[in-house]
């Protein structure tokens, strides 16, 4: 399903049909289906424990798809471990040290998920908590 998603292209007709049983997507006389699973409480649980975190959650940080691909791009040089995302005007770059009004991020490498959806999306935005 993720893979999917992932070659999604704008310009594709795409159809999203979710039953009781299971999510289906559909382009290009392609079909993935993907059924549901029963969940333990135990997953339950977490999955409530993400939500009730997420609504702590501010904005901190808005970008256009373009101003972030060679920000993204760079991120193979900077290093492993925790990161701090740091914005100073249009300039968008990593930290291995905290700095004042700078965004924890832990791993860099995490970031490059956003890749794939750069060319469709219209904004990219950055949260955290107020801890961090």
């Amino acid at each position: 399903m993720i893979s999917h998603l992932a070659r999604i292209r704008a310009d594709e007709e795409t159809s999203l049909a979710i039953t009781r049983d299971a999510v289906a997507i559909e382009t290009n006389n392609q079909t993935t289906i993907e059924k549901m699973v029963a969940l333990t409480k135990r997953w339950i649980k977490g999955l409530s424990e993400v939500q009730a975190y997420q609504s702590r959650l501010t904005r901190r940080h808005s970008f256009r798809p373009a101003a972030l691909a060679s920000f993204l791009q760079s991120i193979a040089l900077s290093g492993s471990g925790l990161q701090y995302l740091i914005v100073r005007g249009s300039s968008i770059r990593l930290s291995p040290r905290a700095q004042a009004g700078a965004m924890p991020i832990g791993d860099a490498e995490r970031l490059r998920v956003i890749v794939p959806v750069l060319p469709i999306a219209d904004e990219i935005s950055f949260w955290s908590d107020e801890t961090s």
